[in-house]
């Protein structure tokens, strides 16, 4: 049969050989194929796979390209279908982490939380070389009371929280002292650090609130974050292919 001269070249070869299942079979190489449809597919740059293999990995971008392939060949309607099939299910908003500051959050959004916070935008800029944010602000956001006071703390403003909180950085206050033969040194000030820390917390939690409160942003992100870091679906061996039937 198809599937026996399939097991036999997997185990002699590695690898789908049609030529060598035409050999054992008499049949034709279409013959093959068509019967072996679902068990076998032709990928878009040409390679024939098991379908455990196929339908496994990144298939989020394996139906990207299957999609384009059947624009140009018909043929490729059977792997859009069973890729389609195939895809994880999208973690809806609610079920998706995302930290102040991780990357695939677009930078107009951050730009708007900003603007939430503080009522004036900060300007934002991320550079995935280094995993880090730039922030700028404007020269009226220094006294606002919304950097000062409601986010902010005596010691250190909420402009600098967030810029820390975006990357991943807690703030550490010091008080300048007297040393030894007239010289400086710095002292943790703990009762400052902590009350900074705290302040850290609360425009963590409520980036955590905010993000996903308006629905075209939530709809919008939850999309990318699934398309970028929920399109794998680990490869299931069930052993078929190691062993003829019956041996």
């Amino acid at each position: 049969s198809a599937q026996d001269a399939l097991l036999i070249t997997l185990n002699e070869m590695g690898n789908i050989n049609w030529q060598r299942m035409a050999a054992l079979t008499g049949r034709s190489v279409a013959d093959l194929q068509d019967e072996l449809a679902g068990k076998v597919y032709r990928t878009p740059a040409g390679e024939w796979q098991m379908a455990d293999e196929y339908l496994s990995g990144n298939v989020r971008q394996k139906l990207i390209e299957a999609e384009a392939a059947a624009n140009v060949d018909p043929a490729f309607a059977l792997n859009v279908q069973a890729l389609r099939a195939a895809q994880p299910v999208d973690l809806l908003p609610h079920e998706i982490v995302a930290p102040l500051g991780v990357g695939w959050v677009d930078r107009e959004d951050m730009e708007e939380f900003s603007k939430h916070l503080f009522r004036r935008k900060v300007t934002m800029r991320y550079i995935p070389a280094l995993g880090q944010w730039m922030l700028e602000a404007d020269k009226y956001l220094k006294g606002a009371t919304e950097n000062t006071k409601v986010w902010g703390t005596p010691r250190i403003t909420g402009f600098e929280l967030l810029k820390q909180a975006m990357n991943a950085q807690s703030p550490t206050l010091y008080d300048k002292v007297d040393g030894p033969g007239g010289t400086e040194k710095r002292v943790l000030n703990q009762d400052a650090t902590l009350a900074a820390r705290e302040m850290q917390d609360k425009i963590k939690a409520e980036f955590k609130k905010w993000l996903f409160s308006d629905a075209e942003r939530a709809g919008r992100l939850a999309k990318k974050y699934n398309e970028l870091y929920n399109a794998e679906v680990p490869r299931t061996y069930d052993g078929a292919h190691l062993t003829l039937p019956g041996t």
